[in-house]
């Protein structure tokens, strides 16, 4: 850099922090000024808001004056009525006043005739507010056709006996907070709303007629909605920029916004920077021509000392440097001209040693090169200053071309497995005096950009006193053992790759399933518990009480297909346990069959059944699983009308089941994979038999739990098709008695805590509970459902497991973790219908765990097995 650049730095450096703190001095006055106007906007705001509170608590003081009357204390409402008009008379700002009972119905109202029908006004929230406060309610702006627009109510209980008798309401127009806006509004452009707690425009000056009614912009209701008073900038629907100061009341919640345009009151600011800035540019203009004066003071005599000095850096004589009158420079001058003798001495001296030392560097020369590692020498600024032939190879480049340069400039060496390039060790070895190893796996970069491995250490190279001149690198290609190595761990990692992919795969599968299986099951129990509510409330009409079969069996259809969908999941894991018994398969087939048919599976074809008793140690439910989708696919793929024939008996020593269609057949080349997961026969384009392809899948998996072989048979298409089920037999078993009955306990009434977040499932099994004569609580989340249940303290509570807030085995923990929550019947009730899940469920503290769409009847028989809480009536 010049030194006149140098100079200007100077004067920048001078000038500029006044510059700084100008500007710094400007802004602090100006933030001054803005936060005095801002807070004088956050004061107008709460004056106005007292008016408009004072407007309120004179209606109040004179609704609370007028609840006194001993006229409603005897009921004469006809004298009351009379009393009332005085009162709305001497008050200009009342559109009508209006009594109602504590019930809701309007009982008095200044402005109908008095044979008109009374409005019912108990839905309404500061209705409910009066009734639940027992004090002065201000309502927010309501629209009311046949008042003639909008309106504000002020009620106010009218208390007897501790108790609400009735209700006085007196109706106010905007119009009357609009006079209250418009004689406070800031001069100028400034603007006043009145927003309720909805954020709705209650009144707002000027012009109030455009505002009135509406909503605040979004910007401006969730900024004011956070704070009680502040100022905020926001964008007026003009596209305006202002400064709005608020204040919300504490009496009625409402809020008094007060805006500024932002463009004034940012004015004082541009103008103030503008003169700032040209006294800023002035100064620095000066100081930049003082600093171009001096600067030829300096730079001339600086010049011709540059001269002397290249001079003598080439051994030149020197020629006679300028006088200067700046002592520095002087005393320069003479400095360069000593410098000149002395090196001129020097140089004689340095030239025998010189001699001497190239002496030695040949000796060392001759051998590092005989050396059969590659080797680089650095001096103490890591300059190389010798490298032999192994290492010119090893790099791809002369000696003329390394010596003399940074080792860093042609040693590169990447980590094999980070690819970072890997600084040399020269600067630790001379810095530390240290051996340094090559730790990891280094590359040599070669100029082709071929890698090469390498290994070897650095060791710093000492001059006679012990202190480190340099370093000697030492290396060697070790490309075989890499090679080695890397191809013992390319197969280990792909082996151990080749795992958790495996293992990712089954983890993703299994909480995929799971998944589907709680988002299908979760709209599938509202639907059936929809459809059974519609049974016990609906009409009796052939169309209302088809439409409910239809939901009834379809839910039944989904249900089906999504148990078996996860049971091919478990089948495939290994998670499916049977629970085996002697079953007597002419018996299961007979009711899986009866049960099809029951849900209209078979309308349309002729199924001819052919059984005799024969028992096989299965799980009876399993069997009925295996018959069904059988059935079903025999179905699917039998036009309507056609035969199914199912035989069930002994054969060759083993229990048989066969199933015999005059459907579509099966080609010879489907054979052999019609049993694989998601494998379908031919599908015509209507798709009438549907189906996911998982069901013979299904049926074969659970064949071989059991210990039995299924065989598909088919002599070409269009010939049908016969399914053979062969399980092992078992004798026939001794009859057992069958258990007495036990007594119908579902009458017994209950407190029930319903824990539900779908709404639409907690209003269906809310009415079907009520159905049942049980008293039923409702929460809609985890942490409420924990409250009602430490609250109210239910006979049982029926759990969804996944709730918002607290998922559902956390509301069973703490329910369990008090006294009175130990007793207490946990049912949970979910879409997850793994085992897994039940254990979790169990180990939480639940008594039973039901999977959507449940079983009403075990439903009902666990809540009549709840203990009844002593005391706790219904209802």
């Amino acid at each position: 850099m010049r030194l006149r650049s140098y100079l200007f730095l100077l004067i920048l450096v001078a000038v500029l922090p006044m510059v700084g703190f100008s500007v710094m001095t400007v802004v602090s006055l100006f933030q001054q000024q803005h936060a005095s106007i801002t807070r004088g906007l956050v004061h107008l705001a709460r004056a106005i808001s007292v008016a408009v509170d004072r407007e309120l608590n004179g209606s109040i003081d004179t609704l609370h004056a007028l609840a006194a009357s001993e006229h409603l204390d005897t009921g004469a409402l006809a004298r009351f009525d009379a009393q009332a008009k005085r009162v709305l008379w001497r008050h200009k700002s009342w559109s009508t006043v209006s009594l109602a009972d504590a019930s809701g119905q309007t009982v008095v109202d200044l402005l109908r005739a008095p044979d008109a029908a009374l409005p019912f006004i108990g839905d309404r929230e500061f209705f409910r507010e009066v009734l639940a406060s027992h004090r002065a309610v201000i309502s927010d702006l309501a629209v009311d056709g046949s008042r003639g627009g909008g309106s504000l109510s002020v009620a106010v209980p009218v208390v007897r006996g501790q108790q609400v008798r009735y209700v006085l309401i007196a109706e106010i127009q905007p119009a009357t907070f609009a006079l209250v806006l418009a004689s406070q509004r800031p001069a100028g452009d400034g603007t006043v709303s009145l927003l309720d707690r909805r954020r709705i425009f209650v009144a707002h000056a000027p012009r109030p007629e455009r505002l009135v009614g509406t909503s605040a912009p979004e910007a401006l209701a969730r900024r004011v909605g956070a704070r009680e008073e502040g100022v905020v900038s926001t964008v007026t629907g003009d596209g305006a920029s202002v400064y709005t100061g608020f204040h919300r009341s504490a009496l009625s919640g409402w809020t008094v916004a007060v805006g500024a345009p932002r463009a004034v009151v940012d004015a004082v600011l541009g103008r103030w920077l503008w003169r700032v800035g040209i006294v800023g540019l002035g100064l620095l203009a000066l100081g930049l021509g003082a600093a171009w004066w001096f600067e030829r003071r300096l730079r001339l005599p600086i010049t011709a000392m540059s001269r002397s000095a290249r001079a003598i850096a080439r051994g030149t004589p020197l020629a006679p440097l300028p006088a200067s009158p700046i002592a520095e420079v002087a005393s320069l001058a003479s400095a360069i001209e000593h410098a000149d003798l002395l090196l001129r001495e020097r140089a004689k001296e340095r030239d025998r040693v010189e001699a001497e030392l190239a002496d030695q560097r040949e000796q060392f020369r001759v051998t590092l090169t005989s050396i059969g590692d590659a080797v680089i020498a650095t001096d103490e600024a890591g300059s190389i200053r010798f490298v032999n032939r192994v290492a010119q190879a090893l790099l791809g480049r002369s000696a003329a071309e390394l010596v003399g340069r940074p080792l860093d400039d042609g040693w590169l060496v990447v980590d094999e497995v980070s690819r970072t390039c890997l600084e040399s060790p020269v600067a630790r070895v001379i810095r530390d005096g240290v051996v340094v190893e090559m730790n990891g796996q280094p590359l040599l970069v070669g100029r082709d950009g071929a890698e090469i491995p390498i290994a070897g250490s650095m060791a710093p190279r000492r001059d006679a006193g012990g202190r480190p001149r340099g370093a000697v690198l030492v290396f060697r290609d070790i490309t075989e053992r890499r090679r080695a190595e890397r191809e013992r761990a390319e197969l280990l990692e792909r082996a151990q790759g080749a795992r958790r992919d495996a293992e990712a795969a089954n983890r993703s599968k299994d909480e995929f399933l799971a998944m589907l299986g709680h988002e299908l099951r979760n709209p599938l129990g509202a639907i059936a518990n929809a459809a059974y509510v519609l049974d016990l409330v609906g009409g009796a009409e052939p169309p209302a009480a088809q439409a409910r079969q239809i939901i009834a069996r379809q839910v039944k259809h989904v249900a089906r297909m999504v148990d078996d969908l996860l049971d091919v999941a478990r089948l495939t894991a290994g998670k499916i346990v049977l629970d085996r018994r002697a079953v007597n398969l002419a018996e299961a087939v007979t009711r899986c069959l009866h049960d099809l048919s029951a849900a209209g599976k078979t309308p349309r074809h002729r199924i001819a059944l052919e059984t005799e008793p024969v028992w096989a140690h299965a799980d009876a439910t399993r069997v009925e699983q295996i018959m069904a989708n059988l059935v079903l696919n025999a179905v699917k793929h039998t036009p309507p009308d056609g035969s199914i024939r199912i035989t069930v008996g002994p054969a060759d020593g083993e229990a048989r089941i066969r199933v015999e269609d005059t459907g579509v057949g099966i080609p010879p080349e489907s054979l052999s994979r019609i049993f694989e997961l998601f494998q379908q026969g031919p599908q015509t384009l209507a798709r009438l038999g549907g189906g996911l392809g998982i069901g013979l899948t299904l049926v074969r998996r659970l064949v071989e739990l059991h210990g039995g072989q299924i065989e598909a048979a088919s002599e070409g298409p269009g010939r049908g098709s016969t399914f053979t089920v062969r399980l092992p037999r078992l004798p026939m078993p001794l009859p057992v008695l069958a258990p007495a009955p036990v007594a119908d306990e579902t009458a017994a009434r209950r407190r029930i805590l319903l824990v539900e977040d779908s709404q639409d499932a907690r209003e269906m099994l809310r009415a079907y509970l009520a159905h049942l004569g049980h008293d039923v609580l409702e929460a809609e989340d985890g942490p409420r459902g924990v409250q009602a249940a430490l609250r109210f303290r239910p006979d049982a509570a029926i759990i969804d497991i996944g709730l918002p807030g607290l998922n559902g085995y956390e509301v069973a923990r703490r329910i369990r973790g008090v006294p009175h929550g130990e007793e207490m019947l946990l049912v949970a009730l979910t879409g997850y219908g793994q085992p897994s899940d039940r254990a979790l469920a169990l180990e939480a503290g639940f008594d039973a765990h039901l999977v959507k769409p449940f079983d009403r009847d075990r439903l009902a028989a666990l809540l009549a097995r709840a203990p009844q809480r002593a005391g706790a009536a219904p209802g």
